[in-house]
């Protein structure tokens, strides 16, 4: 009615309103839902192969129960261990440090840490970057987003292939910190470069262990430092590329 005019506007943004926090929550029962679906199947098998493993009849169906189960047991740690970091770096805030850190420094630790699991997949792993680059930056966001990218490379790249770290600083005041993963694997049909960042988006390689959670991860924490992530070919236009894009925070006073 003519009289009740002034009040469309109104009506019209709460069914906005209405419609996004809906969306929201069927979108968290999806996550639920899937975050379920990721830990029941471990522990499914976990119990199967302990039944196994205390009736086996013979040493030979013992030890593959054994193998089964810890094969279980660690994808359901990942799992877990996952969702705990996507929780931490969601409910987060963006701070930065009073102090700046050396983020040289930082990155050559985190690929240290990974070297043993590449040499055991005869992969070369190396950084590309300054010996120093002194920058005020969130230092577990920093963290959880290269971690999650080297162990991705490995994960899913070749045998006796290539992982390259690259770390550098642009823009017109140098303002901007460039974080780069990349790798010669099978990479990731461009089709699918707009559902990577997707919780539980595990592409065409289901037969890899893991959650299609890492870069989730990577997204949200680049998100709370301000940044951005792209996706694009790797080395010698094989495999893929990681681009993070991060603002320099400002040391405090």
């Amino acid at each position: 009615m003519p009289q009740y005019a002034e009040l469309a506007p109104r009506v019209t943004a709460l069914d906005v309103l209405l419609a996004q926090l809906l969306q929201k929550v069927k979108a968290e029962q999806i996550f639920v839902a899937n975050a379920a679906h990721e830990v029941r199947t471990p522990l499914a098998v976990i119990s199967a192969q302990a039944h196994v493993l205390a009736k086996g009849r013979t040493e030979e169906e013992r030890s593959e129960a054994q193998r089964s189960m810890n094969a279980a047991i660690s994808r359901a740690s990942h799992v877990v261990q996952q969702l705990l970091v996507l929780a931490r770096v969601e409910r987060a805030h963006a701070a930065t440090p009073s102090e700046p850190i050396n983020v040289s420094q930082l990155v050559r630790e985190e690929i240290g840490s990974f070297v043993p699991t590449a040499m055991s997949r005869g992969m070369d792993i190396s950084l590309e970057g300054p010996e120093t680059l002194i920058a005020c930056l969130d230092v577990h966001a920093l963290q959880s987003a290269l971690q999650n990218l080297i162990d991705n490379a490995i994960r899913y790249g070749c045998d006796n292939g290539r992982i390259v770290v690259e770390l550098s600083v642009t823009g017109s005041t140098r303002d901007l910190v460039v974080l780069a993963v990349s790798d010669d694997g099978p990479g990731i049909p461009t089709s699918d470069h707009s559902k990577v960042f997707e919780r539980f988006y595990r592409g065409r390689q289901r037969d890899i262990p893991g959650a299609g959670l890492g870069l989730t991860i990577v997204k949200q924490a680049v998100a709370r430092m301000g940044g951005m992530v792209q996706i694009m070919y790797g080395l010698a236009g094989r495999g893929c590329r990681f681009e993070i894009h991060v603002p320099v925070g400002r040391e405090r006073s």
